[in-house]
């Protein structure tokens, strides 16, 4: 695997996940600890950060893998999907209506210029959390796969000199132990967290203490994020550059139904037969 990605991804599931993403035009964030690779949302020192970083799983390997097709869809019901990296719709807004909205200056900028945000304003902008990061600079990581316990169960939490807790969400979801390497994974990652960019952009003073109260309710399990997923909507041109391959065993009616979906709602993606049609 490299450091740069390709320009297409894939991702194996199944017609019924088809379905939604398709009628929805979105990808799902799932949480870190809902992941199938258990160990990945450990840490050192705090167990339960896993639910506060969010991610979309994601394959650079070109040709069908058989072992992807077993794991993540079933035979009769599977399809991998193709798109084009970074598909996500952008909501470009701009730094005078960032700083007017966030109550933050633009060092340097002037306020002039524009930012292209993958988080909807609505959700972005709000009294409650946030959301990172805001624009497609490191949403795709490359998963690197390791044997090395320190970046497999990695130090996440200390204290600042504020007498509060800081925690390195960045170090989680990048590693993975080496018997996942069949994977050549590409990993959207969003991270949440229960402060919003208004009150991190005023520099409340009491917002070190409050995210470290929050800290410490995360490593007492006392603590989650408001929701289990994270929608991105699809943009138009990704979308209808969309490449459905079906499973090798898929059945009659399953095909049936992945055809009349694409036709329904994305006829202008390309709907293919595996290649190890007649060979598992």
């Amino acid at each position: 695997m490299t450091t740069e990605a390709p320009e297409y991804l894939y991702h194996y599931t199944n017609v019924e996940t088809l379905a939604l993403i398709l009628k929805n035009r979105t990808i799902r964030f799932s949480s870190l600890d809902r992941m199938d690779d258990l160990q990945e949302q450990k840490t050192q020192d705090v167990q339960n950060f896993g639910k506060l970083v969010f991610v979309s799983s994601w394959t650079d390997l070109t040709r069908e893998d058989i072992p992807m097709w077993k794991m993540y869809s079933k035979l009769d019901s599977g399809v991998r999907i193709r798109l084009r990296k970074n598909p996500f719709q952008v909501y470009p807004i701009t730094f005078y209506e960032y700083a007017r909205r966030s109550k933050c200056k633009f060092e340097g900028s002037g306020g002039e210029g524009t930012l292209d945000l993958i988080i909807p304003h609505e959700m972005f902008f709000n009294n409650d959390y946030t959301c990172t990061p805001r624009t497609f600079e490191n949403l795709l990581n490359p998963v690197t796969y390791t044997d090395d316990e320190k970046y497999l169960n990695p130090t996440v939490a200390k204290e600042n000199a504020m007498g509060g807790m800081d925690a390195n969400l960045g170090l989680i979801g990048k590693h993975k132990n080496k018997y996942w390497e069949f994977q050549s994974e590409w990993r959207y990652i969003i991270t949440y967290w229960p402060i919003s960019v208004i009150k991190a952009s005023q520099g409340d003073p009491g917002l070190l203490s409050e995210l470290g109260r929050y800290v410490r309710q995360i490593q007492a399990g006392t603590a989650s994020a408001p929701f289990n997923s994270i929608d991105l909507v699809i943009a138009d041109a990704a979308f209808a550059d969309m490449e459905i391959t079906l499973s090798p065993k898929i059945s009659t009616g399953n095909k049936l139904i992945a055809e009349t979906l694409v036709h329904r709602y994305n006829p202008s993606a390309v709907i293919r037969d595996s290649d190890l049609l007649g060979k598992l």
